[in-house]
């Protein structure tokens, strides 16, 4: 059990780390921007203006303190006052706290110390600081009226198609993977070109129905727990960039005595820990882009 947490752990942190690099490349900062129109008082998410945002990094060492500066930090004014991070302990102070829904339409919410939604109202400056994404393309799945939804999916993989072109034509790197969450591949198996009277070369699905390969490079899915990628997004690149070191492998130790108030309630437990480095290094960063597919519909409504 602990093994299967662990290496679900490790999964998500490869999967973000990849995107938070690709994001990362290119990104743009923007400082002051308001989202005061969008406090109504009955709302918990609002959105930023430009989107997908950069995951922001901040490295540590193995006793958790901060080193150096942070990478794309965000920060939120609300009501004229910055606050903080969720961060899920339970520990903090009680007030008002925000986390990211999505870094890919740029959601963030409004929570209490508790991790519960709360509904600020709007009663003076409330501004965003983020980095956009810029190593992007955007396709909007909200099929048009009057067209076919197996025609109009022709586009999202044209755009993987124009990816492909850019990094090939202007990074000369040539990508050897695209991944995505199993919904998405799903989705992509719908469009118009693997009908047999319509299909292209280069682009296929297997013996499953499941995407194998758009444009000639394989496609894998990923079902991590909680990861970025979402629903929406396609990310692509060359395998073998990233770095992954173990600093002090997983060990479990030996069963201890559970206490409660300082009394033995005939109940033991067995604590563990692992230390790994997950990396992509800046000057290789260019070699991921991605295709980023949203709905504007429903980014409209929230």
């Amino acid at each position: 059990m602990n093994s299967r947490v662990l290496r679900e752990l490790v999964h998500r942190r490869i999967c973000n780390e990849l995107q938070r690099a690709a994001d990362s490349y290119l990104a743009v900062p923007v400082a002051n921007e308001s989202f005061t129109a969008q406090l109504t008082g009955a709302k918990s998410i609002v959105k930023t203006a430009a989107f997908p945002i950069v995951r922001p990094f901040r490295a540590r060492d193995l006793q958790g303190n901060a080193v150096g500066n942070p990478e794309n930090p965000i920060t939120v004014v609300l009501n004229s006052n910055a606050i903080t991070q969720y961060d899920g302990s339970g520990k903090q102070a009680a007030g008002t706290y925000w986390r990211v829904v999505s870094y890919n339409p740029g959601t963030i919410q409004f929570v209490d110390q508790s991790g519960i939604p709360v509904t600020p109202a709007n009663t003076g400056t409330n501004t965003f600081g983020y980095s956009k994404a810029t190593n992007v393309v955007t396709f909007d799945m909200d099929v048009p009226a009057s067209v076919q939804m197996e025609h109009y999916l022709n586009g999202l993989l044209q755009k993987v198609g124009s990816r492909k072109a850019m990094m090939d034509g202007q990074r000369f790197v040539k990508p050897d993977f695209l991944l995505m969450s199993p919904a998405l591949n799903d989705t992509c198996t719908n469009a118009e070109q693997f009908i047999n009277q319509y299909k292209r070369e280069g682009s296929d699905t297997n013996a499953d129905g499941d995407l194998m390969r758009v444009k000639g490079i394989p496609s894998f899915g990923t079902n991590a727990p909680g990861v970025d990628l979402g629903d929406e997004r396609i990310l692509m690149g060359q395998r073998g960039i990233g770095a992954y070191t173990v600093a002090k492998p997983f060990v479990t130790g030996e069963p201890v005595e559970v206490l409660i108030n300082s009394q033995p309630v005939g109940k033991k437990v067995a604590y563990g820990e692992e230390y790994n480095a997950i990396t992509v290094p800046k000057p290789v960063r260019n070699r991921f882009t991605s295709v980023v597919a949203y709905s504007s519909s429903a980014r409209a409504a929230i």
